[in-house]
Formats: structure tokens, C-alpha cells, sequence
């Protein structure tokens, strides 16, 4: 049953700022972004960016965060200028706490000392670049507009400026990507030395070319039983090479978690701008319109850009924390998330976790629920059944 207690109302310290532009949209990407843009539609939705900025709601004292991402799109697409701008009103606006996480995500290509000059004067202490793979084959496949040599020299330059953590985002289980080769991808990366990697595996989404591939026999996804070996292959090597496997698919050398996901897992509120972004406080989530043009019209007449809005019911937030937080390491904390929704979480899953346990997906431990190697392999399946 819902606490009769209200629960305190915990501001945002976590800021998201989407930047829709790319140099091509890549056959797998189902994020809101776009390519060919012209510089004056830049210019005109980083401006409508920076007034969304410039109107979140005021308070007696600047909203201090720990935490900021720039993603998108490719937010190092857009010109040096217009960067600049954007990061200048992030900085005018906001506080940031001694132990800020400040990321931008970039692609090799569009990565360029004068840019990175720039993210390093506003703060930015965390970079994220967008590799997918080493093999010239992959990447054509992945219709990626970089080299190798482009994702190498993109750290390179990263360090010259002084942004030392590092992600690399990588792709597997990609038709025609062995795991031998796979290994080999891994072996790469790690001599590139970054702080933390990010090893996704590759999924058709709706409304992708790739989809439309599926759709006509073009496309043949690979197999769970490959998914699941490249899943242990990744594992294997990252972690004997000093990698903390804190989420499903993020690994880390020791205490660089990055700490904006971290807060996304583990069901905290975030500040939202830009075409399609969202935005969580309390139960409450907002999501902005996605499309350019009509994002910029309501920013220029309203000032408010939300298409669509709910508020989750405490039941509904307790149930998507606990599957949130079944994607980390260290598990869902039922306590906290009793704390954070006033449901206790027991009651909802209590017909279900005990078949879990049984099957060896899960293992309980001081009040958490924590995925087992073997249910980390099919962790949709095992949040859709704990609430069958």
C-alpha cells in the first residue's frame, strides 16, 4: 500500500541538453536526429536551446547540478560558435557542485581541437565518443562516417586539451562481427586507454533503415545464443583488464561510473531541453517535441516546448525503479526504492521473485535484488516476468 507519509519533493540536479544534428543519420539510429542540416537551422534551435534554458523555472538560489550531459545527435556536429553559446548559457544559469560530471557526446569526425578547446573552458571533464568499431567492414556496415584513424586521433586531441575521462561507446552481436574479431575490437579499444566503455548490443528498432532491411530479408539479426557469447566475451576481457561491470552494458576502471546514467538508473529527477528531451521530477515526466522546426515555433511563442506529459502513479514509479535499478550491479535497493515512491516493493513482486531465485536469475542480498550471470543474460525477460 502507498505511504500515507508524503514524500519529500527532491529537486533536479541533473541536467540533459539534446542536440539533434548529425553528420548522417546511421542505419541503426532510432535517436531524434537529423542530417543535412544548414547553419541557420542550427543557429536558430541552438538559440530556442539556450532561451529553454534561460526559462526553467527560477528559485530563490541557482539550481546547483552534479551532473550534465550534452547528447543527441552529435552535439560536436554543430559549429564551433554556436557551442559556445550554448555552453556559455548553461554556465550562466546553473551552479555546479566541486564534484560535477560535465559530458559531451562526440563522433570521431566531427571532433576538432578548437572544439574540444571549448567544451575544456566551460567545464567539461568527461567526453563520450561514438567508435562502434575498429573495422573498416563494421563501420560501413553500421554506415558510420569515420575511420579508425579518425576515433584514434579523436582521443588523442581529447587528452592534448586535457579531458582525460574517456568513454568509448562499441557496438556487438552485428551480423557478419565474429567474436574472434570482436576480441579483437575489445584488444583496440583498450590499448586506446579510456576510462570507461560502453558495449551495446546492436538492435533493430521501428523506423530505422536497418528495420526496413529486417522487413524485406535484407537484414538477419544474429541469434540470442551469439548475443549471450559476445555478452561473456566482453565481460571476460573488459574485467580481466581492470573494468568494473557496474551496468549491463557499461564498464568502468575503478570510480568513474558515469554518474548522470547512474542517476537515470537509479529512478532520480533530471532537467530536460532540447527538441525531443525529457525531463523527470517526482513522478512527474515531460517530453519535448521532437521535430526542429515546430520545437523552435513553440520555444519562440511560448517558451514551453512539452508534447506530451504524465504523472506516474507511485505504484508505476516503484516498478520502473526496480527494473531499472535490476540493470546495475549492485541491484535494486528495495529500501530505497520504498524511500523515494512510498510503495513498499515487496508485495508487487512477491509472487514472482521466489520462481526467479528458484531459476537462478536472481540472488537476494541485505535488502536488494541483484541479477546473477545468468540472469544478467536475459534481464528484459526477467523484469517482464517479475511483474507478470
Amino acid at each position: 500500500m502507498p505511504s500515507s507519509v508524503p514524500m519529500e519533493r527532491v529537486r533536479p540536479r541533473a541536467l540533459y541538453v539534446h542536440i539533434p544534428f548529425c553528420v548522417n543519420k546511421c542505419g541503426y539510429c532510432d535517436f531524434n536526429s537529423y542530417a543535412g542540416s544548414s547553419y541557420s537551422l542550427m543557429e536558430s534551435c541552438t538559440k530556442a536551446t539556450i532561451r529553454e534554458i534561460e526559462l526553467q523555472p527560477p528559485t530563490e538560489q541557482k539550481i546547483k547540478l552534479d551532473t550534465v550531459f550534452l547528447g543527441g545527435g552529435t552535439p560536436t556536429h554543430i559549429p564551433p560558435k554556436l557551442l559556445k553559446n550554448l555552453l556559455d548559457a548553461i554556465c550562466k544559469k546553473f551552479e555546479f557542485s566541486k564534484q560535477l560530471e560535465f559530458t559531451v557526446e562526440a563522433n570521431p569526425e566531427s571532433v576538432t581541437i578548437e572544439k574540444l578547446s571549448i567544451l575544456k573552458s566551460a567545464g567539461v571533464n568527461r567526453i563520450s565518443i561514438g567508435i562502434q568499431s575498429n573495422a573498416q567492414e563494421i563501420l560501413s556496415f553500421l554506415e558510420r562516417p569515420h575511420t579508425s584513424h579518425d576515433a584514434r586521433k579523436a582521443i588523442i586531441t581529447s587528452r592534448k586539451v586535457g579531458i582525460d575521462n574517456i568513454n568509448i561507446d562499441l557496438i556487438h552481436s552485428i551480423p557478419g562481427l565474429s567474436v574472434s574479431l570482436w576480441e579483437k575490437t575489445l584488444a583496440w579499444a583498450l590499448e586506446l586507454n579510456p576510462t570507461h566503455l560502453s558495449c551495446y548490443g546492436l538492435t533493430v528498432e521501428p523506423k530505422t533503415t536497418f528495420f526496413k532491411k529486417k522487413q524485406k530479408g535484407q537484414l538477419i539479426e544474429v541469434e540470442d545464443s551469439i548475443q549471450i557469447q559476445f555478452l561473456k566475451t566482453t565481460k571476460a576481457i573488459l574485467e580481466q583488464n581492470g573494468f568494473n561491470q557496474y551496468e549491463i552494458s557499461n564498464y568502468c576502471k575503478p570510480n568513474l561510473e558515469c554518474k548522470h546514467n547512474l542517476n537515470y538508473w537509479s529512478a532520480g529527477n533530471y532537467l530536460g531541453v532540447g527538441p525531443g528531451a525529457s525531463k523527470h521530477s517526482n513522478g512527474l515526466r515531460q517530453t519535448n517535441i521532437k521535430g526542429i522546426a515546430p520545437y523552435i515555433q513553440a520555444i519562440n511563442h511560448s517558451g514551453n516546448a512539452s508534447a506530451s506529459g504524465e504523472t506516474l502513479t507511485p505504484r508505476a514509479r516503484c516498478i520502473e525503479a526496480i527494473w531499472l535499478g535490476l540493470r546495475l550491479k549492485n541491484g535494486a535497493d528495495l529500501k530505497s526504492i520504498k524511500e523515494i515512491t512510498g510503495v513498499d516493493p515487496e508485495p508487487l513482486i512477491k509472487r514472482k521473485l521466489r520462481q526467479v531465485l528458484n531459476m537462478g536469475y536472481c540472488s537476494m542480498f541485505s535488502g536488494r535484488i541483484l541479477l546473477t550471470p545468468k540472469g544478467v543474460q536475459l534481464a528484459d525477460h526477467i523484469s517482464a516476468l517479475l511483474f507478470d
